[in-house]
């Protein structure tokens, strides 16, 4: 690690996960923070500058324990002791609702409740409502609600405690919602435009592309069909429906170059693009994967500017320190840690195996880019999904040249389709048929992949875990090797040993 902030950012990060998932008592917490702070204070004093790494890593780890610590003690328990009560409840809609299986669910706030024992700040709350319940981001109402635990999958992942939910109620209609009033917040404002360009996309490209399109542009998923969901995820590139980093840096690549092309300097270019996506991060929602966007983009930004080079592994430590400091349980969401990982993977292992491999064209280029985010993401796909598709590497060839166009085509569009008169939807048009053509692409290429589901493989039972981890492993043995071995043989042919004897060992 080049820069202390790094160190402090990784330390911080990873101390978070194992006070996260380990069961630790609050006492047990408490010791091993305390241990851990007296480590690193100790290193200070003793080897000062040649053990200042060691030391921050102690201290950053003392941090996060503590922080876990005191986030369950206040925030946590209080909220989940109201499980089981009554009470009447003011809501407030802060996520748009999703309907799937006759039920609606949405995120509501709850301002205050008459349940025994409330606590004195308002909490997240997840609600079912069986039926359809027409509500929207903003939308205030009352119910008597019963609060209980959320019902977590088996063998699933725990989705809503790290977004701060850790209650839910369920209401038998609509009926017993009653509905107070709208409250238009800057949230409610930046969902009705994300709704507004969106159907801007579909109302230009009226079939199953725009569809496609709207979903990769705006992350509006809710009238893409079950089929084309299947399919990508099949494929092996149902990342691309999710918004992330990719999304986000082609929309601050074309604000840049915008100003460019017109005459602008280079700080200017930056900047334009930095303000580009900051506002396409607020009208998509500020998910875990946009926001680390987000800041990779600011720090590299300020960085430029400050006339400061940037290194892969700083940039990702303060990256994951900044994203979990407000909310130290954030570092158990699925969204976060795969993208955390997958870009990890591209800034920190990617360039040994390049340099492993050698310069031999954009084919292998893509290959080794998939391959490494597959090893990095793998478990993680694993324990959430119980299965890892093998074509993610054909999807990934086929797709991502693509998604460049109909991401960029379908923001073009978006926009110009809301100026007033025919001219918009003219000069909008260009782009409109460039996605949808794309998008079809896409659609019959991740179709005919997924006919091929017989490369997805279950990875269940505790003997795909060791093949797993031997793998990892062996993989990272690899890469350590001197320049003069072929790593890249005794690379694959060690991770195919070890997936194949956890496999055996799994039937």
């Amino acid at each position: 690690m080049k820069r202390p902030l790094g160190t402090i950012g990784f330390g911080w990060f990873l101390s978070l996960e194992a006070a996260y998932f380990l069961p630790l008592s609050p006492l047990a917490k408490g010791v091993l923070a305390a241990g851990s702070a007296a480590v690193g204070l100790l290193l200070l004093l003793l080897a000062r500058r040649r053990a200042l790494p060691s030391a921050l890593l102690c201290l950053a780890a003392a941090a996060a324990v503590a922080a876990n610590a005191w986030v369950c003690a206040a925030r946590v328990e209080p909220v989940r002791r109201l499980a089981g009560q009554l009470g009447e409840t003011v809501l407030e809609v802060t996520e748009a609702p999703r309907q799937a299986s006759g039920a609606t669910r949405f995120v509501a706030r709850v301002g205050s409740t008459t349940a025994e024992g409330a606590p004195d700040f308002p909490f997240l709350v997840e609600v079912l409502v069986w039926g359809t319940a027409d509500l929207q981001v903003g939308d205030q109402a009352v119910c008597t609600a019963r609060f209980g635990l959320p019902d977590r999958p088996a063998g699933g992942w725990d989705s809503l405690t790290p977004r701060g939910i850790y209650l839910s109620a369920e209401l038998l209609s609509e009926e017993h919602l009653l509905f107070l009033g709208h409250r238009d917040s800057p949230a409610a404002a930046l969902e009705r435009w994300r709704q507004r360009l969106a159907a801007s996309v579909r109302r230009q490209l009226p079939s199953q592309a725009g569809e496609l399109v709207a979903a990769m542009s705006w992350g509006e998923r809710a009238a893409l069909s079950e089929g084309v969901r299947g399919d990508f995820q099949t494929a092996g590139v149902a990342h691309l429906l999710a918004l992330s980093g990719l999304h986000l840096g082609l929309c601050a690549a074309m604000g840049a170059g915008l100003v460019r092309l017109l005459g602008g300097s280079k700080r200017g270019a930056v900047l334009a693009g930095v303000v580009l996506a900051l506002l396409y991060g607020a009208l998509v929602g500020f998910s875990p994967s946009i926001c680390r966007a987000v800041v990779l983009c600011c720090y590299g930004a300020g960085a430029f500017l400050c006339r400061r080079t940037v290194d892969g592994p700083t940039a990702m430590g303060v990256c994951g320190l900044v994203l979990t400091l407000g909310d130290p349980l954030a570092v158990a969401d699925l969204r976060l840690l795969l993208s955390f990982g997958s870009t990890c993977a591209l800034v920190l292992a990617l360039p040994r195996v390049r340099r492993a491999v050698g310069e031999r064209g954009p084919l292998v280029t893509s290959l080794c880019q998939t391959g490494v985010v597959l090893g990095c993401t793998g478990p993680l796909l694993a324990l959430s999904f119980g299965e890892l598709s093998l074509l993610a590497f054909a999807g990934n060839l086929l797709c991502l040249p693509l998604a460049g166009p109909t991401v960029l085509g379908g923001a073009l569009c978006g926009l110009l389709g809301l100026l007033p008169g025919p001219w918009g939807q003219a000069l909008g048009y260009p782009f409109a048929v460039l996605a949808g053509l794309c998008a079809r692409a896409m659609a019959a290429a991740a179709h005919l992949l997924a006919r091929w589901d017989w490369l997805v493989l279950p990875l269940r039972g505790p003997g795909v875990w060791y093949g797993l981890g031997a793998a990892c492993l062996w993989g990272a043995i690899c890469l350590q090797l001197p320049e003069r071995v072929h790593r890249l043989r005794w690379l694959a042919a060690g991770a195919a040993l070890c997936a194949l004897g956890g496999w055996l060992r799994a039937g």
